[in-house]
Formats: C-alpha cells, structure tokens, sequence
C-alpha cells in the first residue's frame, strides 16, 4: 500500500511520513524506495504510523512517542484504550474498556485536570479495514 491510500484516513501527511522516517528509531522494517517510485507500506508500518500520530497530535514529544507505540506494536492483543493525565507525557495506562482506566484519578495527576485518550483499538480496526478493501495483508 503507498502513502496515498492510507495518510489521510490515519491522518499524517506526507512529510509527517518522511521526516518520522528520517528522524525517528522506529521498529517495522521499511521497504526501500528509489526517487520517483512511492514506498510501499506494510500493514505494521501503517499501525506504526498511525500510533504515532496519534500520539503526535496529542502532544507526546515524537522520540517519546516512539517508545510507546514500539510497546503497543509488540502487544498483539493490546489495549484497546490508552490514556494518561493530560500534559505528563508519562506511561500511558492502557484498559480493554476506558472505564476501566480510572479517568478521574488520571485527572487528578493532570496540572490541568485533564486527560489525554487513544483508541488504540479503532485505529487497529481502520487499519485492518484499508488493508481489506485494498485486498493486502
């Protein structure tokens, strides 16, 4: 799958994409590229680039970020929920039910009285469906 069929559904953009690749360790083996000719991803690089987004765009510093998501990616049944207290880039705690996480003491640890939330498990579930429609595994 290229770049095309999936950034906008798990929302990165293209030099989201190139500068993570260039800047950051991150843990599924990238097929290589020539100029002209678009990489194609893995659906564990996909995950990889979806986790991290996700994680991005709630604020994680990007090399923090990476740790997590290497953690969520080694996890084949996973979490369906992380969170963790809002601007404390920390552990996530991760539950099969969000109820389970105990929002409001993760709130309480929060300076802002905050929390911050991925569904891990619908990202896993939109990746598995691109993966599906375009007939890849």
């Amino acid at each position: 799958m290229i770049l095309v069929d999936f950034q906008e559904k798990i929302g990165i953009s293209r030099s989201d994409a190139e500068n993570w690749l260039a800047r950051l360790d991150l843990s599924t083996a990238y097929a290589p590229t020539v100029r002209g000719i678009p990489r194609n991803y893995s659906r564990e690089n996909v995950l990889e680039l979806a986790f991290l987004a996700a994680l991005i765009k709630t604020g994680w510093p990007p090399r923090r970020a990476v740790g997590v998501v290497r953690d969520v990616l080694a996890d084949t049944w996973g979490p369906v929920w992380l969170a963790w207290p809002a601007g404390r880039f920390e552990e996530p705690m991760g539950a099969s039910h969000i109820e389970a996480l105990g929002v409001e003491g993760l709130a309480k640890q929060s300076p802002h009285r905050a929390i911050s939330a991925i569904h891990i498990g619908d990202i896993r579930a939109t990746v598995d469906r691109l993966f599906s429609e375009k007939g890849e595994s």
